[in-house]
């Protein structure tokens, strides 16, 4: 980076820096909510300070990150169906609603007017509990509602009570401590100046809307005789909750629907078997919708990604999952063939299959020119660029696949489809199968292959944010793409001379003046035989990318960044702009926010990748061998 630059935060503290923005983000919003909010019944006066500058701070976080939100096409398509799910649900009340009614008739019961309540089993045992558990863990087990519990439960205050004789009263004579239907008013939260939100989601009763009424009658009570709506409603959220975000904060949002189920039962909203059923029902309509809409990405379920939709007229989105089914006969599966020769290679040759594509694809698109051998008439091909060679790898892998296929399957499978299978493959391996997508393939192989299109085509890792963006772009990449496949330097290794200019700016700047952490850049020194007396490096000494992690394909590179532990100037130049940081913030953080995020985007960018410029059977051929063109054929 540039001299005169204000200094960055010290590299030791951005692990506890993206560690709470991490565990943040909504995790830490709904912590904070919760906890003003029980403020106004400890510190009422802190309460009134803090909830408007909470609310205020919730605002702007939400107005910061929107822009970084990439679907609200999606969201805007999603709004039908939303409406269309919110008349399902007011559906099911109704539904519920007869259904209850239909019992009440047959059972002679009256709908909370003069039936008594039935006898819970249940709720003994929670009561019979108050006896063992100290007086401080039966207050923290209570609602915190002021002066009363919640009006339309049966009025049993003794769920709390510390006095067994009290609590063996209710559990031998099972009465309630206030008559039934004589209930304190509807109580009604007060937001300040939100509270024209509290008659929107919860309209009290003197409103006289008939229909408040009737989701009244559907959705609560001890004679509901159906299930617990407040249940209900919980386990779907703590549902949505665990399959986009995961991780420990999981573990406390359904440690809070249970502790909903036991107040529940305590303070008599419901019987046992309402809040049971309410858990079972919740759990299976959330699995069952799965099937009909995918909640979110998970990666299990990689394997399923359907490729991007396209969105010109080019050829690489005539590209199809699946397209040599069937071309081959039934013994031989094309893709099978190349995952072998791949799982085969070290985790060293894995990594150059990525990579290998990628320098592919980023001179005249993804053709296997990359592939081509110098010959008489074409002495300086690609593989010899000064990008490429000597540290371009797999090659083998390749022509090890293209030999069996061709033994096989002669004339059908392009040395091209071999390069994108053997990165996807190669990337499944090295993420333990967290980064697995669909490749789709029909790619011709190219006859041009120029040695100087590296130097102008590929990104150099020396670039800067503005050079990175412009190479990118010329090949219909985006920043996000940008981003998205750095990541894959998580992996492989890199001549020192690639970053060598970095070291010896290390060793001449000051601590504020770098990009890069002063403990990684002397460690990196020897690796690369930097001394006192020496400002060059032994350009042949080799040194892994990704310090922590250097054979696993994960998000660790993203952490690493952050972190100024990164080789290239290319990587760092990824907190240059606004953007580009907010995005490698992201992905550092996903596996504890996001599981899977990153390895979804990786799939998709590698599939938007492989579209590149792809030759058709008008520009393009199929290959015998993938180092020459067939005119050129050694015979």
């Amino acid at each position: 980076m540039a001299k005169g630059k204000a200094p960055r935060p010290r590299p030791a503290r951005a692990g506890a820096r993206r560690w709470l923005l991490g565990v943040g983000g909504l995790g830490i919003a709904a912590v904070a909510y919760v906890g003003v909010d029980y403020l106004r019944y400890l510190a009422p006066a802190w309460h009134d300070r803090l909830q408007p500058a909470l609310w205020a701070a919730l605002a702007l976080a939400a107005a910061a990150r929107a822009p970084f939100y990439r679907h609200w096409a999606a969201e805007l398509r999603a709004a039908l169906p939303f409406l269309g799910s919110i008349a399902f649900m007011l559906g099911a009340f109704l539904c519920e609603a007869i259904s209850v009614r239909f019992v009440s008739v047959v059972m002679g019961l009256q709908w909370h007017r003069s039936a008594a309540p039935l006898p819970d089993t249940g709720q003994w045992l929670l009561l019979a509990l108050n006896e063992k558990l100290p007086q401080s863990v039966v207050d923290l087990l209570r609602a915190h509602i002021p002066e009363h519990p919640h009006p339309w439960a049966q009025k049993y205050y003794v769920p709390y009570a510390s006095d067994p004789n009290a609590i063996r009263r209710v559990i031998t004579d099972d009465m309630a401590y206030a008559a039934v239907q004589a209930y304190p008013g509807e109580y009604r939260m007060d937001w300040g100046r939100m509270s024209f939100l509290v008659d929107i989601l919860r309209p009290t009763p003197g409103e006289g809307p008939s229909w408040y009424h009737l989701l009244k009658k559907a959705s609560g009570g001890c004679n509901d005789l159906m299930f617990s709506g407040h249940m209900l409603v919980a386990v779907l959220t703590a549902m949505a909750w665990t399959e986009a975000y995961g991780g420990w904060i999981s573990v406390a949002i359904w440690l809070l629907v249970l502790h909903s189920a036991q107040r529940e039962i305590r303070e008599r909203h419901h019987y046992s078997v309402d809040c049971v059923v309410a858990i079972y029902v919740g759990v299976l309509l959330w699995r069952m919708t799965g099937f009909i809409c995918s909640h979110g990405p998970r990666p299990a379920r990689f394997g399923q990604l359907v490729p991007a939709q396209p969105r010109t007229d080019d050829a690489g989105y005539q590209l199809k999952v699946g397209y040599y089914k069937g071309k081959c006969g039934r013994d031989v599966d094309v893709e099978a063939v190349v995952r072998k020769a791949v799982s085969r290679a070290d985790v060293g040759v894995k990594a150059g299959l990525i990579r290998l594509f990628f320098h592919d694809c980023f001179v005249r698109g993804c053709d296997a020119s990359v592939l081509l051998e110098p010959t008489s008439a074409n002495p300086q091909p690609e593989k010899l660029g000064v990008p490429n060679f000597p540290s371009l790898r797999g090659f083998e892998v390749i022509d090890a696949a293209k030999a069996e296929l061709e033994a096989r399957c002669p004339g059908v499978v392009s040395c091209a489809d071999v390069v994108a299978f053997a990165a996807r493959d190669a990337s499944s391996f090295l993420s333990r199968g967290r980064a697995r997508f669909a490749m789709p393939a029909g790619r011709y192989d190219g006859n041009v292959s120029l040695a100087r299109e590296t130097l102008t085509d590929l990104p150099p890792p020396f670039a800067g944010a503005a050079r990175l963006r412009a190479l990118f772009a010329a090949k219909g990449l985006d920043a996000h793409d940008m981003v998205t496949l750095s990541g894959a330097h998580s992996v492989g290794r890199s001549h020192c001379s690639s970053f060598s200019d970095r070291l010896h700016i290390a060793k001449n700047s000051s601590s504020s003046d770098m990009d890069m952490d002063p403990e990684f850049a002397a460690s990196l020194e020897k690796k690369c035989g930097v001394t006192s007396s020496n400002n060059g490096t032994n350009d042949d000494n080799t040194v892994g990318q990704d310090y922590k992690t250097p054979n696993e394909l994960d998000n660790q590179y993203y952490k690493n960044v952050l972190d100024h532990k990164v080789l290239f100037a290319s990587d760092a130049a990824l907190l240059e702009s606004w953007d580009t940081e907010g995005l490698v913030k992201l992905f550092a953080d996903a596996y504890i926010r996001f599981p899977g995020l990153w390895e979804r985007e990786f799939g998709e960018a590698m599939v938007k990748m492989g579209r590149i410029e792809v030759k058709t059977a008008a520009d393009g051929e199929i290959r015998r061998t993938c180092g020459f063109v067939n005119a050129e054929q050694p015979y």
